[in-house]
Order: structure tokens, then sequence, then C-alpha cells
């Protein structure tokens, strides 16, 4: 039977549908979801949380499929006129192995009242990371990549969340909580003592804003500063400075949370693209305005907490603020307010005074301060590293240990423990893992009593990706996993100087893998990196359509 006759009317009615509801999903991923929360508050964010990303995707893909099967229904115009036809690339063939694999996994689990909505333990929650959830990233990342047409009204908006969220968590901080959402159940003996008294206030609280425990706060801030700074750096337009209050709010809701994961990541991305901020004399213009700003926020901080302590009768405050003050060490705040008037004043001077720039060779300066920048802070964990050997925990002194291939079970609060175990549970299961989200159960009984003994905690994560996935996953599917990302990045990194949002979604995307390297993966952070991830793959494709 012949096709219907597709008419331009039609054809482009359709097109307006799919691009508005890929529009609305965007938006609702990067500026509604960080915002979610219900009136259960703290108690069951997790959950509600990620139910709110399966609504999402799942009313989508409701509204949405009926449009992808019509026959009258075609990609020629999408981006660009008579774009060629865009057949499945590496990246995506990879991403539909491991979405396959993941199946798999789930279907021949021994765990099977877990690995479709995930782990939840009676008394301790749950992460709720099953196959529904990972069906829901790589749907998100499709719809994105293939459908979505960024606008920078999008990216405002997904800004002004931002800026919502951070000014949410510096007013907690601050001790204005008007939403009373922390602490979230008053007869929890982990917020109240014996005594009916708090334990923890605004200085110690570890749930923050609308986004949950500082962990998951973290998470977002790798994203969010990383973007918005990267967005900021090519921004003509007064909007641009949405941008820059967004990455700077975002650095203050970092620094609050005391992230060291997220810290970490930013710091990378940073330097990762010191090529990219080099070539350009305005774009290193703005950098260095953002990273006055940094400053400010970190003189801000402090000068707060030094005030905060001289005046505070400490002996009445609850005792997670009690400890926090005792332990807390005035800074000197005038190098910070040196640097940052210094970098104001020079980001300031590139983009209005200098006129000429020779980008080419600031490009070439810039991968080789690039290189001698990698090299500086090898040799600054190599020397302070030693220097701070007698300090237990000090992060320097872990890192260095770590390069000289020394992994003790205590680094990173534990998790050089969770590491090693994990790694020595993979050759159980090599090819299908135990299932999604089973990494308690993979470790077994004795090394989960054996974490008690020696943290009084269980693990039912890796507290690294790569180590959940192939754990739980099997290692094919962390093979089709790293080939996937590998299909991004790797021609993206030849494309960023030409493209500048396939830059700032790729510096967010990384930042975010840098620092879920050491933390735990949830539906309540993970939805950011699939949507930056997405929006890479489609810039990929108008970049080869010339869209």
């Amino acid at each position: 039977m012949p096709a219907p006759k597709v008419t331009t009317k039609g054809l482009k009615q359709d097109i307006r549908v799919i691009s508005n509801l890929t529009s609305l999903f965007f938006i609702a991923i990067m500026a509604v979801f960080p915002l979610y929360i219900t009136d259960s508050w703290y108690v069951l964010i997790i959950r509600n949380k990620t139910n709110f990303f399966y609504a999402v995707t799942a009313v989508f893909a409701a509204l949405a499929i009926p449009f992808f099967i019509s026959s009258r229904f075609q990609l020629k115009d999408y981006f660009v006129k008579d774009e060629p036809r865009r057949g499945v690339a590496l990246h995506e063939w990879a991403l539909l192995a491991f979405i396959g694999l993941t199946l798999l996994s789930s279907i021949f689990s021994a765990y099977q009242d877990t690995v479709w909505t995930g782990f939840y333990l009676p008394g301790a929650g749950g992460r709720y990371e099953g196959f529904w959830a990972f069906l829901c990233y790589i749907a998100t990342f499709f719809f994105i990549s293939r459908f979505y047409r960024p606008k920078s009204f999008h990216l405002f908006i997904a800004a002004g969340a931002a800026v919502i969220v951070s000014l949410y968590c510096v007013f907690q901080f601050a001790g204005w909580d008007f939403l009373s959402l922390f602490p979230f159940t008053v007869n929890d003996p982990r917020f109240i003592d014996a005594a009916g008294n708090q334990i923890y206030g605004p200085l110690s609280a570890y749930y923050r804003t609308t986004l949950g425990n500082t962990n998951v706060v973290a998470a977002y801030c790798s994203i969010a500063i990383t973007l918005f700074t990267a967005l900021f750096s090519n921004e003509d337009s007064k909007w641009g400075y949405l941008y820059l209050a967004a990455s700077c709010l975002s650095f203050a809701m970092l620094i609050i949370s005391n992230g060291d994961a997220g810290k970490v990541s930013v710091l990378a991305a940073m330097v990762l693209l010191i090529p990219y901020w080099l070539s350009n004399r305005k774009r290193l213009g703005r950098i260095l305005i953002t990273l006055s700003g940094w400053s400010a926020v970190y003189a801000l901080y402090h000068g707060y907490l030094t005030v905060y302590k001289s005046r505070a009768d400490i002996e009445a405050l609850p005792v997670g603020d009690r400890a926090f003050l005792v332990a807390y060490s005035p800074q000197n705040l005038i190098p910070f307010v040196v640097l940052a008037a210094v970098l104001l004043a020079a980001g300031l001077l590139l983009i209005f005074i200098v006129k000429k720039w020779p980008e080419k060779r600031a490009q070439i300066a810039g991968t080789a301060f690039l290189g001698a920048a990698v090299l500086g802070g090898l040799l600054f964990v190599e020397i302070m590293g030693r220097r701070f050997a007698d300090r237990p925990g000090n992060i320097v002194f872990e890192a260095r240990e770590i390069l000289h291939g020394n992994l003790d079970d205590s680094y990173g609060s534990g998790r050089g423990w969770v590491w090693k175990r994990g790694l020595s549970v993979i050759p159980d299961n090599p090819m299908l893992g135990t299932g999604p989200d089973t990494f308690y159960y993979a470790l077994g009984e004795e090394l989960q009593q054996e974490a008690v003994a020696q943290y009084n905690v269980t693990f039912d994560k890796a507290h690294n990706t790569f180590i959940q996935i192939a754990v739980c996953l099997g290692v094919p599917a962390l093979l089709a996993f790293l080939t996937f990302l590998a299909g991004l990045f790797v021609p993206a990194v030849k494309r960023i100087f030409k493209r500048p949002l396939l830059a700032a979604f790729a510096a967010a995307a990384f930042a975010y893998l840098v620092q879920s390297f050491f933390e735990v993966d949830m539906p309540i952070d993970k939805p950011f990196l699939w949507a930056a991830l997405g929006v890479m793959g489609g810039e990929l494709w108008r970049d080869k359509a010339g869209a």
C-alpha cells in the first residue's frame, strides 16, 4: 500500500508539535525537576523525585510516540532544510547495547524484587535505580538528542531555576529555612537527641534546598556551575548575567554543601577547558569575571562564618553546629577580596579595552598551559601529599597514595573499602552482573557484616559509577557504556571551538562524570547528566548536518 502523501503544511505541524514537546521535556528536566519537592519534604524525596522523573518521561513518550510512528513524520527538514538522512551513530548503537544488556541482567537476576524498581531496605530507604530508571535515562538521551532544538530561552529558564535552588540553600545556611524543610522528622533519633534537642542546625544540616542530601547537591552543582559558566563565557546579551548569577550562586551552594567530589569535578572541567577559555578574548574576559565572582563568594562565606563564630553563644547551638564552629578556623579575607578585584579588572579590560587577540596562538598556548597545569597539579599532589602524611583523611595525601598504587580502606571516608570489595565480587557475575541496583546483595552478607563492624554502615552502592555498572550489570555493559561516552566525547573535543553549546554541555557532563567517580548514583540527579549528554548528541548531529 503506498504511503499517504505528505503535505508541507502537515509536516510543519508535526515538526512544530515534536519540537515544542521536546522543549517542554527539556525544561521539565533541567528547570522544574531540581525545584520539585512535595509536602513530605525530605522524608521521601528520593522516591518522590524519581516518580516525577518517571511521570515526565512517560507523558512525553505517550504524547510523542504517535508522531514518531506516523507515516507522514519525517526528519529530512527537522533541523535544517534538506539535512542528510540520520542513521544510528556509534554512540547510539553502544547505548542500545547497554540498555539491552541491562534488560538481560534484570531478567536473569536472582533479585527480582529489586531489579525493576530499584533497591529498597525497610528502615533505611531506597535508591530506586532499577531497570525502569535506566530505561528513562536512555529515553531522555534519545528524546533530547534526536528531537530537541536548543533555544536561549530554555537555558535562561534552567539558569533561573538554579538561582532559586541555590538562593534557598544560602537562606537555609543563614538560618532562614522558611519552608521548614530541615530537620524533617521531629521524633527521628538521627536528628533529635534524647532530650528533644536538635542535633543539626543551619550550619551542619546535611539535607539542603529542594535537592536533598548534600551529595546530591554536589552532583547538581557539578553540572550547574560548569554549564552556566561556559554559557556565560559566550553570551553577549544582558541575559548572560543570569548565567553568571547561576554559576556564582551554585558555587556558593557547593561550598555550603562541602562536597569534595563536586569541587574536584568543577576544577577538573575548568582546567581541561583552558585552551577553550584562552582561544577567545571576550570568552577569557568573562571567565575571569566568573572567577572573580567565585572569589567574592568564597570571601563572603568565610566572612560570615568568622563573624558568626565571634558572636554566637556556641554552647547554646545544636551539637552539629557547635562541632562545626569549633573546628572552623577563620580565614584571612584580604587575599580573596584582592583576587576578586584583580580578576574583575582583568576581565573587564579584556572585554572592553583590548581589541586584538591572537586566537590561534592563544589556543596553542592554552594547550601548552593545560599540559603544564596537569604536570603542576601532579607535582603539587606529590610534594604536598608527603607533607600532609600526618593528617588522616587529608584529600591531597590520599590522592598521592592512590597515585602510588596504595588504596587504603579508609581513603575517601571508606570509599577505598567499598571500591576494593566491589572490584573483588565482579568475577562472581562478570557477564550480566547481579542486576540493576543490587550492589547490596552483590557484596553478600559476610562483607556487609564487615562493613558494619568497621564503619557501622552497610553499602548499597559502590560510590563509583563504573564499579557499580560492572558489579550490577556486568563487564560487557560497562564496556558498552564506556564506548557510548567515547562516541560522544571524542568527536566533541574536535568541535568545541566552533560550537559553544556543545562545549558547555560537554563540560557539564564531564564534571558530573568526574564527581560520579566518588558518589552514589540515583535518579534524583542522574537525569541532569543524561539531558546534557542528549544535547551533546544533538549538537554533534547538527554540526554534521550544517545546522
